[in-house]
């Protein structure tokens, strides 16, 4: 991470759990953003494949990815730890299977921020059904109530970009618990204090996340 910003350094954080057939796909993903002032935190979360070596083969090629290996926990203790260890001032979460689709998806991120400096973005996606690619856009909404109704602060995790000042303030993932999305979703409502919409959907959910 810089340490003389004009823009604001993002953490993105990858929790893993055997997806050695799709890691590769998902970092590089990142590393092929035009915006660099980033770090990856990759977690490689007990997994019995390839996983953890192709994603220490790749830090060992690109400064910016920090692979931490813990035993399997889950994906919520896995978020929880890169949380922990993020030196961002934003936080971006992308599943070890799903990978962004175009280059500048991080520069739309800090280019939202020069803007206002919100506490939460959210930003809609892509996905794969029936062999073709869905498109789910999100209306660039700025009332919390009528955002809340259309079900913006619902899960997922992954479509939301949070600030640091989230966490330092207690924001944290449910461990041990079905619907852990939602109930963080909730605390982000509850915490924060502003919040902004882009219509990007290039966060594209390959798989079906059922790897964590």
């Amino acid at each position: 991470m810089s340490t003389d910003k004009k823009e604001y350094g993002i953490s993105v954080i990858i929790p893993c759990y055997n997806v050695g057939q799709y890691v590769e796909e998902t970092l590089k993903s990142v590393l092929n953003q035009s915006f660099k002032d980033y770090e990856i935190i990759c977690l490689n979360d007990g997994s019995t494949d390839e996983t953890g070596k192709i994603a220490d083969d790749l830090s060992l090629q690109f400064k910016q990815i920090n692979v931490i290996h813990q035993s399997n926990g889950g994906a919520s203790k896995a978020r929880n730890t890169g949380m922990k260890r993020a030196t961002g001032d934003y936080i971006l979460f992308l599943d070890g299977d799903d990978f962004w689709s175009d280059s500048h998806f991080l520069k739309q991120i800090a280019s939202e921020l020069t803007i206002e400096l919100v506490d939460v973005i959210i930003f809609g996606y892509s996905y794969y059904y029936d062999n073709e690619i869905k498109e789910s856009p999100i209306s660039r909404l700025k009332d919390l109530g009528e955002a809340t109704n259309f079900g913006l602060f619902n899960g997922p995790n992954w479509n939301k970009c949070i600030s640091k000042n989230l966490i330092n303030k207690g924001l944290s993932f449910p461990e041990d618990l079905v619907s852990e999305d939602s109930l963080y979703c909730s605390s982000i409502m509850k915490m924060m204090e502003s919040f902004s919409v882009i219509t990007s959907t290039q966060y594209r959910v390959e798989r079906m996340n059922l790897s964590l």
